[in-house]
């Protein structure tokens, strides 16, 4: 589950307490979207429990646990510009007749949702 509260050197990884609770919750169901209310995740769009047993709310929601908002914003952003330019480096390939159009539009979907700026 990674790392929190700020880049390399400034956060921390991730308490191993938690990830086991997170992976727990996964594995006995209690993260079924009947027991739990979920929300979306600006850029990348991700899916992220409101609650989860065993880790404190703050931790699903990784802006909460940076000090410097404006830092943790600027680091998704360049983050998801890593992701846009890697998946980049496929759009060749995707375009070839042999690749399935309905699974390039789903692989293009999955990309961030942020602008690249150079």
């Amino acid at each position: 589950t990674g790392w929190t509260g700020g880049k390399y050197g400034v956060g921390s990884r991730m308490q191993l307490k938690y990830t086991r609770a997170i992976v727990d919750a996964i594995h006995d169901g209690s993260l079924s979207e009947d027991l739990v209310t979920y929300h979306t995740t600006g850029v990348f769009n991700l899916q992220v429990p409101r609650a989860c047993p065993g880790v404190p709310d703050n931790i699903l929601d990784p802006s909460l646990c940076w000090s410097d908002l404006e830092k943790f914003q600027a680091t998704l952003r360049m983050l998801a510009c890593l992701y846009q330019q890697n998946f980049a480096k496929y759009e060749t390939a995707m375009n070839s007749p042999s690749f399935d159009a309905n699974l390039v539009k789903a692989i293009r979907d999955a990309a961030p949702d942020v602008v690249l700026t150079r």
